[in-house]
């Protein structure tokens, strides 16, 4: 009985495919490029900042970061500064 009510609940959907040009492809590539870019840059900076605090000569500034990721960088800041 629980096997069936189980499988009695499950519900799919269906997606329909979608055929891109090379032209749509293309432009997808150059917009996840240029997003990679953008973060490898944040990255970098976020990077050389937490350097500078771990070695007690700077503050961070949380202006680059959003308001997803403060927290977590938060913990990072803190596990890096303890080393």
């Amino acid at each position: 009985m629980r096997i069936g009510n189980r499988a009695k609940n499950i519900k799919n959907a269906p997606t329909v495919n979608v055929e891109r040009s090379a032209k749509e492809y293309m432009a997808m590539l150059d917009t996840a490029d240029k997003t990679i870019k953008e973060q490898e840059g944040l990255i970098q900076k976020l990077q050389m900042q937490l350097d500078a605090v771990a070695k007690g000569g700077a503050n961070f500034d949380f202006s680059l970061l959003n308001t997803s990721n403060k927290r977590e960088f938060i913990g990072i800041i803190f596990i890096k500064v303890k080393m």
